[in-house]
């Protein structure tokens, strides 16, 4: 709340909304996702699309201090972040580069760019578009379910072999050739 008061009052707002949950993207369909999955034991991921309307231009950096970096480091500090998505993010890679091109125009005295494929950072530094992102979300672990946890089957497995009755490999039997 401090930090949106802050940016307000800079004339910048952030908004977020949960856009996919389950590979839903309607209301009804990802609150029947979430119920469908509760009712089974397991979980389901999700998509927060993310917006910064009015950022100012030349926050950032062409290289270790690009913005894009410095929001991503943030965005995968939050754990169950498994990816991060600017703009077009990764259907990007489907176009050429002269479809991906960002050209920038004028608008009524202001610099803009044609379609904002870029999310409004290029180069590492915004270019006073509204920022676009997209986190993606992994299913939280389930323990409901009877998969069995790798912490599980480690205690298995030492209780076996505790109970082995082999003999114990000795300095004397390790190096015996026989």
């Amino acid at each position: 709340a401090l930090c949106k008061q802050w940016l307000r009052s800079r004339g910048i707002d952030a908004i977020a909304e949960v856009s996919c949950i389950g590979g839903k993207t309607d209301e009804k369909g990802m609150t029947a996702a979430i119920e469908k999955a509760r009712k089974a034991g397991d979980s389901v991921g999700g998509i927060v699309s993310c917006t910064v309307v009015c950022p100012p231009v030349g926050l950032g950096g062409p290289l270790e201090e690009g913005l894009e970096s410095g929001l991503s480091a943030a965005l995968f500090a939050i754990p169950g972040v498994k990816g991060v998505e600017f703009g077009d993010g990764f259907a990007i890679t489907e176009l050429r580069g002269s479809q991906a091109n960002d050209p920038f125009r004028m608008d009524g005295g202001r610099v803009v760019t044609e379609t904002n494929r870029s999310g409004g950072i290029q180069g590492g530094i915004s270019n006073g578009e509204d920022i676009y992102m997209r986190v993606a979300f992994k299913p939280t672990a389930t323990p409901t379910t009877s998969k069995a946890t790798a912490m599980a089957v480690l205690i298995h497995l030492l209780s076996l072999a505790k109970r082995s009755t082999r003999p114990k490999a000795t300095a004397s039997t390790m190096n015996n050739t026989e």
